[in-house]
């Protein structure tokens, strides 16, 4: 991330900031032996696998933990509620570009955070509590 940023401030500068997808910007310019050009494509679709990657990843966790914390053995119930809400989430958060770009901006730098590492962090000290009561409370073995 660092490199693609210095990257694009050296080829674009001051223009950076006024780009909205500077990276597309400087692939452009990219021509390996007048054979190579027009790789727009590829950092696209390199782009939006990882867009993708990273969705599934959070979808899939947050189904699976929302199953295990509401003790449901199986988290297949929750695929479609889930996906519902968060279609319903992104709509109601941004309905636009220039909405996201606003709210990403403005109140999204707080509500990031949140969702990237306090919800983790207090998934993953609930569980830490949740296994020390554990061992505190043994279950009385019967004798038989």
């Amino acid at each position: 991330m660092v490199v693609t940023s210095i990257a694009t401030l050296f080829v674009l500068g001051e223009v950076t900031r006024i780009e909205l997808y500077p990276v597309m910007s400087i692939v452009r310019y990219v021509n390996l032996a007048n054979f190579v050009e027009h790789v727009e494509a590829i950092v696209m679709a390199i782009w939006i696998s990882g867009i993708f990657v990273k969705f599934s990843l959070y979808y899939y966790t947050l189904v699976l933990g929302t199953a295990q914390w509401l003790g449901l053995s199986e988290y297949r119930a929750l695929v479609l509620p889930i996906g519902f809400l968060q279609v319903v989430g992104s709509i109601w958060v941004a309905q636009s570009v220039q909405q996201m770009g606003h709210f990403f901006a403005t109140t999204g730098a707080f509500f990031t955070p949140l969702i990237e590492i306090m919800n983790p962090l207090f998934l993953l000290i609930v569980a830490l509590l949740q296994k020390k009561f554990k061992n505190k409370n043994p279950k009385p073995r019967s004798v038989g």
